[in-house]
This record gives structure tokens, sequence and C-alpha cells, in this order.
């Protein structure tokens, strides 16, 4: 089955001195939890203010938070009879370019916007198995977090 994209693109702009701000959901119960209500509440405000809001709803859009070779374009592993997942990522990142449509659907959000906001309810004291599978897949070793200046360490959280 093709993947089909959750957020069109050109993502929305902010006005002049605002920011882009992605908002990130997981709460099993979609539209109807206290989370989704802070959702839209935070949403709202930011709009009004001139901010651009995304809101990435993971249960919403069905994402796999499972990180395993299918997070890759098959034939660019570097590592075929081996697969190691963090040599991957890197090698996805420095070298081809080449991640799963639906994982690099998610790294353009991250890439787009100034701010990333994570709500989630607290499941054993810690985020849903889902969220959690979001910072696995798209918190990538290289080169979101490194060098000192990568992607994420500049963003607002």
């Amino acid at each position: 089955m093709a993947f089909e994209a959750n957020f069109s693109k050109p993502f929305p702009a902010a006005a002049e001195g605002r920011k882009k701000v992605l908002i990130i959901v997981s709460h099993p119960n979609v539209g109807k939890s206290f989370n989704h209500t802070l959702v839209e509440a935070g949403k709202k405000a930011l709009e009004e203010e001139g901010h651009a809001v995304i809101v990435d709803d993971l249960v919403k859009i069905g994402w796999n938070p499972v990180g395993s070779e299918k997070d890759f374009i098959p034939g660019k592993l570097k590592h075929t009879d081996n697969f190691d997942y963090q040599t991957e990522q890197g090698h996805a990142a420095d070298v081809t370019g080449a991640f799963a449509p639906d994982l690099q659907e998610q790294l353009d959000l991250v890439d787009w916007c100034d701010i990333v906001i994570h709500q989630f309810p607290i499941y054993w004291w810690s985020v849903p198995a889902i969220h959690k599978g979001w910072f696995d897949r798209c918190l990538k070793t290289r080169p979101t977090l490194r060098p000192p200046g990568g992607p994420v360490r500049k963003k607002e959280r």
C-alpha cells in the first residue's frame, strides 16, 4: 500500500515575527480527551497571535511507533547482512537521505517548525508507547541531535 501524506505542503507560514509551532499529541481518545481540549485551546490562542500551527495527532494518523528496516528505502541500507538501527539512521541521514515516506513526513515537520510542543497523557510515569516511538524514529542520532547546532537543538521545546 502506497503512503498517503497526512499534511499538505507547503506547510503554513507564520506572520512576521511569529513562530511556526508543531504540536504533537498522542492521546488514544482522539478529539474527545482533555489532552485534545488543551491542544485545541493552545492552537487557537497561538493562531490568534499570528503563529502558524500544525497539530500532529499520532493516533489519528496511525503512526507506526516501531523502528525497523521499514524506516529506510529498500536497497539503500548500509549493512544488509547485519541490521543496526542507529547505524542505518546515520547512513540515511549522512549518505543516502533515504527515509521511508511516513518517517520523512515527520522529519519535514520537525525541520519546518521553530517550536515543538508535546502533549500526552502520563502512562506509567512516561509517554504513551506511540509517542515514545515518535521520539525513537524521528529524533535520529544524526543530524537531528548532533552536531551541537543540529536542527532539534535549535528548536524551542
